[in-house]
């Protein structure tokens, strides 16, 4: 960043001050030079280039008089006699609303040109707006926004920085005599943990306030114990989940490897066999059960029938035999039998009975004679003279009859048990064949069956394990349903108990919150000072022995944990801070201010009001030629003439780029006079 322009409107005490800078050129002229008498309007400038980068919303640029912070429309425009205020006096007596600063700068993309100004409304409140118009597309700037806007200026030169780069030399020795508090004051402004000690503040009080309000350690130890057996139930319950996983695993591998060899072994010439031999074994062991049964059927049904199947003339024989004795004759025996059983009893028994009645023992006679009689005619009738005649009741011949027909009438029942002869026949046929079929089969070399045989132990081997695996995963499995219910009953307990130390102390959980959130920004400040502490204090310690090259008193200045500054030195001693010259602190601070800003690494001008205060002829002459051409591309010097006479601007003069002259006799109005040199005769300001 090279300042082009900076016009200065109704601010302070300038009415219109426009300031163009000349370009930098590479004879290494970086300087240039703002002089005035006191009062004519250089802390003007200061204070207006401070103003444009950070805001009139800034806090600490409104603390003035005494550290009294204003409001920003008592800072713009006064406040009696303890403030005039920004806004310049003649500006608003001449009705004049508006006040502004508009800088335009050099950057590698391009150029910029920005400008902050402040309107009067009909209201007597004050608008502040921020403009920025580079000249070249910026992608990752949207400037629609003030905050937006507010951004890119802060990407150029942050906040925090402003001081380093835009300060009252005279004031900032007090760095040194103060020492640590406004050491670490300037420190946390280069890291920016301003903000983290505010976050700091805030939160200790936060955590002060919650820890009073807590009140239930008890609870709160209960709900630790429950959670704690929480924890346990569940890293339980994920080893047998592990253990699950692990065994899973296993089974998976066993399977494979049984997989594999199921493989093997089918697709081997023994496996082929032995699937041949199988289906052969099953084809006999099922032609043998196939025979079993009909053979099984046959010798319980045939023996029995087997004469009237086999001698079909004999049967015919006895069958006309045995009609013969269910007909004619015997047909009478039947009815002789029939009478013999129902006339002796009709005939005695039944009325009429005869006068005088018969006694007992002659109706007795008579009805035994009268059944003599009659089976003697049975015996008559029933009598044959042919040698092989039968005996037969009529109803036993007739049955015998209906039983034997059968045998004679079709040929069914005989080609019934011819068929079942011819398949009983077959199979046994069958089964010869497929028996001398897996005797050729089953002709497999010794060593091919050991290997099959082999395989097959193997495979059952891991079955076996695969099986206790599947077992135990079983086992586990079961066991996770207990301890599932055991978990869920703990989390329930937990949230319970959460309720309760949450109702007791609602605040115990923000303790914890805010001691973790105030323990990180510790840390996290604490890391941000020992970050840069050495580079810091390296740099420093360099560029004090570049303007203090005239003094052995000091010869090391190290940083203690809060960046103290203490100095030793040649015998690693401490010096005491009284034995120091107010120059002496003044070169010392500039000397850290420097150190800063090379850590900062940020490219901006320098803006330095009152350079040379405090400070001996002889190390004005380093901070002349050493520092101005060193600090900064661009370094803007505003000293009076008291500061830089004729012989230091001699000296300053090689670096100088460009001269502004400031004149305000009457305090209201300063004017700037481009290209007027601070002493004349020295030589022309190019």
């Amino acid at each position: 960043m090279i300042f082009k322009n900076i016009t200065i409107k109704n601010l302070f005490s300038y009415r219109e001050g426009v300031f163009d800078f000349p370009d930098a050129n590479a004879a290494g002229k970086n300087v240039i030079l703002i002089h005035g008498r006191n009062g004519f309007g250089k802390t003007s400038f200061i204070n207006s280039l401070i103003l444009f980068f950070v805001g009139s919303g800034d806090t600490e640029l409104r603390t003035v008089s005494r550290g009294k912070l204003y409001s920003p429309r008592e800072y713009m425009l006064g406040r009696g006699a303890e403030w005039e205020g920004v806004f310049n006096r003649k500006a608003l007596a001449a009705g004049e609303a508006e006040c502004s600063i508009s800088v335009t700068w050099q950057e590698s993309k391009g150029t910029v040109t920005a400008v902050r100004s402040w309107v009067l409304d009909g209201t007597s409140a004050i608008v502040e707006t921020l403009s920025v118009k580079p000249s070249f597309a910026t992608d990752q700037d949207v400037l629609d926004e003030a905050e937006q806007r507010q951004e890119f200026l802060n990407r150029r030169l942050p906040r925090s920085l402003v001081p380093f780069f835009i300060y009252d030399a005279e004031q900032v020795q007090k760095i040194a005599e103060s020492n640590s508090e406004a050491v670490l004051e300037q420190v946390e402004r280069l890291l920016d943990i301003t903000s983290i000690n505010t976050a700091d503040s805030y939160l200790s009080r936060v955590l002060q306030k919650l820890r009073r309000d807590s009140d239930a350690k008890q609870e709160q130890l209960r709900l630790e114990e429950l959670r704690g057996q929480y924890e346990v139930e569940r890293s339980k319950r994920s080893q047998i989940e592990l253990e699950i996983d692990n065994f899973e695993r296993d089974d998976i591998e066993l399977k494979r490897r049984i997989k594999e060899l199921d493989k093997r072994l089918n697709t081997s010439r023994a496996s082929m066999n032995e699937q041949s031999e199988s289906i052969v074994r099953a084809q006999i062991a099922e032609k043998k059960s196939d025979l079993e049964i009909k053979t099984s059927l046959f010798i319980d049904s045939f023996p029995a029938v087997a004469p009237l199947v086999c001698h079909p003339k004999l049967l015919a024989a006895t069958i006309s035999k045995v009609k013969d004795s269910s007909q004619g004759k015997a047909e009478l025996v039947e009815e002789l039998r029939a009478i013999i059983s129902r006339l002796p009893a009709r005939l005695f028994d039944e009325p009429q009975f005869p006068k005088p009645v018969l006694s007992e023992s002659q109706t007795r006679f008579l009805k035994q004679k009268a059944e003599l009689l009659i089976e003697a005619e049975i015996e008559l009738a029933s009598a044959s003279n042919e040698k092989d005649a039968w005996r037969l009741g009529v109803d036993r011949a007739r049955k015998i009859e209906a039983i034997l027909r059968p045998f004679t009438t079709n040929g069914v029942v005989r080609e019934t048990y011819t068929s079942q002869l011819r398949d009983i026949i077959k199979i046994s046929r069958d089964e010869l064949s497929l028996s001398a079929q897996l005797e050729d089969l089953s002709s497999l070399p010794e060593v091919e069956r050991e290997r099959q045989l082999a395989r097959r132990e193997e495979i059952a081997d891991l079955t076996g394990q695969s099986d206790k695996i599947r077992e135990r995963i079983g086992f586990l499995k079961e066991s996770l349903n207990p301890a599932g219910r055991l978990i869920e009953k703990l989390k329930i307990d937990v949230n319970v108990q959460e309720r309760k130390v949450s109702e007791a102390t609602r605040n115990q959980i923000g303790v914890e919150i805010a001691e973790k959130a105030l323990n990180g920004i510790r840390l996290y400040r604490s890391a941000l000072k020992q970050a840069h502490q050495t580079q810091i204090q390296q740099k420093m310690n360099e560029h004090f022995q570049v303007l203090m090259d005239s003094n052995s008193l000091i010869r090391n200045i190290v940083f203690d944990e809060d960046y103290k500054i203490n100095y030793l030195d040649s015998d690693a001693k401490l010096v005491g801070m009284g034995n120091i010259s107010a120059g002496m602190k003044q070169l010392a601070a500039q000397s850290f201010l420097w150190a800063l800003k090379d850590v900062a690494g940020m490219p901006c001008p320098v803006v330095i009001d009152t350079p040379l205060a405090r400070i001996d002829a002889g190390h004005q002459k380093l901070l002349i030629t050493k520092f101005y051409p060193s600090a900064a591309e661009q370094v803007i010097v505003l000293p009076t003439d008291s500061e830089l006479d004729a012989s230091k601007y001699a000296l300053l003069k090689p670096f100088i780029a460009g001269e502004f002259c400031l004149s305000n006799p009457k305090g209201d109005s300063t004017t700037v006079a481009p290209g007027v040199a601070m002493h004349s005769g020295v030589g022309e300001v190019q």
